[in-house]
């Protein structure tokens, strides 16, 4: 039986950023609020982000990430939140069209 790395698609690398976290709702269409939860990236792969927030959120919600991918390149990335352990969550990325009910 392989390992997890052995099943990973794309490598990791370590990406250690500050994160604005927006909650979004497919059922709504919409932010959760106007300001963004924090957080802060560990690493990041060509098919997700791991981070740690001190909100809860739960396995399975959409959420839109911003951050500085280098100085003065900021970036939003849509992803579905795939693992949750207290205050450390995986999210796979999605593209923003592939969002169930959300309009930009």
């Amino acid at each position: 039986m392989g390992t997890v790395a052995e099943k990973r698609k794309f490598e990791r690398v370590s990406f250690k950023r500050d994160l604005e976290i927006f909650p979004v709702f497919p059922s709504y269409s919409e932010e959760f609020s106007d300001l963004p939860l924090s957080g802060h990236s560990q690493d990041i792969s060509g098919g997700g982000i791991a981070f740690k927030a001190n909100p809860v959120l739960k396995a399975g919600s959409f959420l839109k990430l911003r951050f500085e991918l280098e100085k003065d390149q900021r970036v939003e990335a849509f992803g579905k939140i795939v693992w949750a352990k207290e205050n450390f969550f995986g999210l796979s990325f999605y593209p923003s069209s592939g969002i169930p009910g959300y309009q930009s």
